[in-house]
């Protein structure tokens, strides 16, 4: 029996032999594998810059994310995000021409570091910044315009920080009235988009339960600035108008983040799920009366339209402003499903100026594809009907499925990224720049 004296170590002789043996697996990983490409940066508890670069290989059965590299940066630009992901690339011997996407942010040195530099490298590959996080912007208008609303949602969360008794009291005053749930209200975080709608829609359920508790609380407790603000803004007779405006139009904001978070394969449809989320902001505003309150329905109205015209500057070229680079991949990759190609038409020179690595073979098979998918069963899945025609059109594919393996957003970067406050410690913080890597690189890996 060996005993392992101390933490150090363990850091100094053992972390850096499974490191190695992790770096040899992800080295046979990619080796002859299609991979996306996902980077992400943030600040430690330190103020260093930290960037995160992760690797899916897009297998057949499965896709697995990997984190694959932390580099610590002096500074953050194009120049050192580019030269950070060619080192790493490098590192582990990844075929340039094997990279199909470049999944990041909507930070410009992000979009400087790929039309600047890294699309040269990467010639196969479309850049996509993260659609879920573009809808999360166009969420926060809510957030800015509904102020009652988020001023309730403040206050009510900071009446339970640090404050058992009270949440326990809460509970117990939810069974007495014999209210169905006794959960508490998520509290809304950066990391999690959807949390904010989340939390707005449980309140909508039980706001008319909140006087009576609050006018205990400031019998019982000494008033605070939180409480105070929560008795004030329930006297607000268009609060509740406000929650119920939520709840009745926040799903379909909600349902397309949560649908760009997933890992199911959903790149065919992106194209589709943001132009009938900026349709319906505007058929909404522009034709539904959503109040009889005026200066509420005026205030809903430009909610949804202030909506649409930000997912438009996002997802429309208009002007010299960021916009989502994926696009016309968007568009065009819709040609992978079968249940969409029927409707759509498109040229060999389309097609081959916006997919990579699509060319005169390719073509030449989507020509027959084009014509069987009148006869395909409209509830197939795009994944799922070109594993079963690798045979029949093996060139188209092979690129069809590289490209529908392609996620439309970089959750996991962003969730390797929450967690390094988690991974690193006071204790951690010690360690030498190789072993905090081994170590930052192994321990968030086993939780993504």
């Amino acid at each position: 029996l060996y005993i392992i004296r101390s933490s150090h170590a363990l850091w100094d002789n053992y972390l850096p032999k499974v490191y190695k043996m992790h770096e040899t697996q992800l080295h046979e990983l990619f080796q002859g594998a299609s991979s996306i490409l996902l980077a992400d940066e943030s600040t430690d508890s330190e103020d260093r810059y930290i960037l995160d670069i992760l690797f899916i290989p897009a297998f057949e059965d499965k896709k697995i994310s990997s984190l694959i590299d932390v580099v610590f940066l002096k500074e953050v630009n194009s120049v050192k995000v580019s030269q950070a992901v060619v080192q790493t690339v490098s590192k582990y011997n990844v075929d340039f021409d094997q990279v199909s996407a470049f999944l990041t942010d909507n930070a410009m040195y992000m979009t400087k570091a790929w039309t600047q530099s890294l699309n040269g490298l990467f010639a196969n590959a479309v850049h996509i910044t993260c659609n879920a996080h573009i809808i999360s912007l166009a969420c926060k208008l809510w957030h800015k315009k509904l102020q009652d609303v988020n001023r309730f949602v403040t206050a009510w969360k900071h009446i339970f920080q640090h404050a058992p008794a009270r949440k326990t009291w809460y509970k117990e005053y939810l069974k007495a009235i014999n209210f169905y749930s006794e959960a508490f209200a998520p509290v809304p975080v950066l990391t999690r988009w959807n949390l904010w709608f989340e939390t707005v829609l449980y309140h909508s359920e039980r706001i008319h339960l909140y006087e009576r508790f609050i006018e205990a609380e400031e019998e019982l407790t000494t008033p605070t600035n939180a409480l105070n603000e929560l008795s004030e803004t329930l006297q607000n007779e268009n609060l509740k108008k406000q929650f119920e405006f939520v709840a009745a139009h926040a799903k379909s904001l909600m349902s397309a983040i949560k649908g760009f978070e997933s890992s199911k394969p959903s790149i065919h449809q992106t194209f589709n799920t943001v132009s009938d989320l900026i349709s319906w902001a505007e058929r909404k505003a522009q034709n539904e009366n959503l109040s009889t309150d005026t200066h509420l329905n005026i205030l809903f109205k430009s909610v949804l339209f202030d909506t649409a015209q930000k997912l438009k500057g996002y997802y429309e070229k208009r002007g010299p402003r960021f916009t989502q680079p994926g696009v016309e991949f968007f568009k065009s990759v819709r040609f992978f499903d079968p249940c969409q190609v029927v409707t759509l038409r498109f040229d060999q020179g389309y097609l081959a100026a916006r997919i990579p690595c699509f060319s005169k073979e390719e073509y030449n098979e989507f020509l027959s594809y084009s014509s069987a998918a009148t006869e395909t069963n409209h509830d197939v899945d795009a994944a799922t009907y070109w594993f079963l025609q690798k045979e029949r059109w093996p060139a188209l594919a092979k690129l069809a499925i590289r490209c529908l393996s392609i996620l439309p957003h970089s959750e996991d970067a962003e969730r390797s990224l929450s967690r390094y406050g988690q991974v690193v410690t006071n204790l951690t913080k010690s360690l030498k720049k190789d072993t905090l890597l081994a170590h930052t690189v192994l321990v968030t890996q086993s939780q993504i």
